[in-house]
């Protein structure tokens, strides 16, 4: 019989959000600093949006797309409820990886996983 599923984000304060953004991210070292930066904007909705990073540890390598969408489907959407409105999100760059398209598909399948690739032509990954 399967556990029940955590409802740990929208605990406390998090009870009044319109919508739970968990982002997983490949790289260790620049992109927790840019995500941190953007939660600490004075632009950034706090009231709206409750925003989670997934991460991992410095000596953690397994950095390629299909590691960050297996953390993120473990960690978050087949651990936590979420509504529908909530988004979880894989960054990742473009890199040498080329089963980035895969990986959009395999997203695609979950309903509210998406992808975000940086240093790609605008469109490149667009069907």
């Amino acid at each position: 019989m399967p556990r029940e599923r955590a409802e740990i984000f929208r605990k406390s304060k998090t009870d009044e959000k319109e919508k739970i953004i968990v982002l997983a991210y490949e790289g260790n070292n620049t992109e927790p600093i840019y995500f941190e930066e953007l939660r600490s904007s004075e632009k950034f909705n706090n009231d709206l949006i409750y925003l989670h990073l997934l991460t991992r540890s410095k000596t953690d390598t397994k950095s390629a797309p299909n590691r960050v969408f297996d953390k993120l489907k473990k960690e978050a959407k087949d651990e936590y409820n979420f509504n529908k409105a909530d988004e979880l999100w894989m960054i990742i760059d473009k890199d040498r990886w080329k089963n980035i398209p895969d990986i959009i598909e395999l997203c695609k399948k979950q309903g509210n996983m998406h992808v975000a690739v940086s240093n790609a032509h605008a469109g490149e990954y667009l069907q």
